[in-house]
């Protein structure tokens, strides 16, 4: 068994398969819809079905891993994405393209089984908190450029190409774990019957579901903000595609500072005390962002320029409380890890769900007051 852990680089690309599947064909989501002749609405299905999808898939993933081991898993989750995203390059109509679409969940598990591989080849939760959080401080780089990267594509070469991009990352992950990533946790004797059951004595802990709400509502947040701003930007702030995927980058900018403060406050403080100062940034933040857009400040940079301290809070947040859960018990840590994804995805699904839900009022709305697409202005007290 291989304890060595993977390059930084190989546990770098595992979670930010899964954040680039997410955000970076978010610019493209208006000429998607206009594609296929579908609403804003209905077009959003391709971000909220895919994280409901991708939670139901996390609850089973750490068990799987748990059993047959971390490699065979990503390998096998990583082909499955390759030929998901090729069909959906060639997809001619939503219905087929929502399908492939929805494959494309498997990349979520890049997310929990870095966080599990990582808990398999460190000492304590604070060591592998402040692994987690250096492998997150490096990733956050990618969704600070995914969002402007895909609006370029898709202004370049049109939304296709952003899941020819896909496929290419798909078999990047391929090639990199199967020359890179050993096995780090092999199953002990227990089926996978057993490992699921594990999910009830991690649920009876009341300090998992501490870290799992903390995280949970920290990442609805994230996922909410990612969801909404192409239309909002688009419709009310009168903002290019390119100018959204700069905003769309503000809070990935906040999850690096706050990661690379993490790096250094494990050495002092324990991962509870980290969590709750990054809650308290958060609620600060997201206030002030909430009380400039009710004073009716029109412009975007200063209403939307407090989320970067937002998105610092959750990097106090998703590091720590990640490797508190993924400690309770370390024969459960793949487990542990695909229930954290999974309750915080499913969150983030519903505040992302109730976000999408009055988008056409939005831009109804945004007619109504006559803002226009090229105005910048927002009405003043909406």
């Amino acid at each position: 068994m291989a304890k060595t852990p993977p390059r930084l680089a190989t546990l770098v690309l595992l979670p930010i398969w899964g954040v680039l599947t997410l955000n970076m064909f978010l610019p493209a989501l208006p000429s998607m819809a206009q594609d296929f002749g579908v609403s804003y609405a209905t077009i959003s299905l391709a971000v909220s079905g895919y994280m409901y999808l991708t939670a139901v898939l996390m609850l089973g993933i750490g068990p799987i891993s748990d059993v047959f081991g971390r490699r065979r898993t990503v390998l096998a989750t990583a082909a499955i994405y390759f030929l998901a995203s090729l069909g959906a390059v060639f997809a001619t109509s939503f219905d087929v393209f929502l399908v492939f679409r929805l494959l494309q969940g498997v990349a979520a598990s890049g997310f929990a089984l870095s966080q599990a591989v990582i808990r398999d080849t460190t000492d304590n939760q604070e060591q592998a908190a402040s692994r987690i959080a250096t492998v997150a401080m490096v990733m956050a780089v990618g969704p600070m450029i995914a969002p402007m990267i895909g609006g370029f594509l898709d202004f370049t070469y049109g939304w296709r190409s952003i899941f020819a991009f896909f496929s290419a990352l798909g078999f990047l992950v391929i090639l990199a774990c199967y020359f890179d990533m050993g096995e780090t946790r092999r199953g002990q004797g227990l089926s996978i019957s057993e490992r699921l059951a594990g999910y009830r004595q991690l649920l009876a802990t009341p300090r998992f579901w501490g870290f799992a709400i903390a995280q949970a509502f920290a990442l609805g947040m994230f996922f909410a903000f990612l969801a909404g701003m192409p239309l909002l930007g688009r419709e009310t702030y009168g903002l290019s595609p390119s100018q959204v995927g700069i905003v769309l980058g503000m809070l990935p900018l906040g999850y690096f500072m706050g990661n690379f403060y993490t790096t250094r406050a494990t050495k002092r403080l324990d991962v509870v005390s980290i969590m709750r100062r990054g809650r308290a940034l958060g609620f600060i933040a997201i206030g002030g962002s909430l009380l400039l857009a009710i004073w009716g400040v029109s412009n975007p940079w200063l209403v939307f320029a407090p989320l970067v301290f937002a998105g610092s809070s959750n990097g106090l947040t998703m590091a720590p409380s990640t490797a508190g859960a993924v400690s309770i018990n370390a024969s459960l840590a793949g487990s542990a890890a695909g229930l954290m994804g999974a309750l915080s995805t499913m969150t983030g699904a519903s505040m992302t769900g109730s976000d999408m839900l009055p988008a056409d009022a939005v831009v109804a709305a945004a007619a109504a007051f006559d803002t226009g697409a090229g105005s910048g202005s927002m009405p003043g007290g909406h």
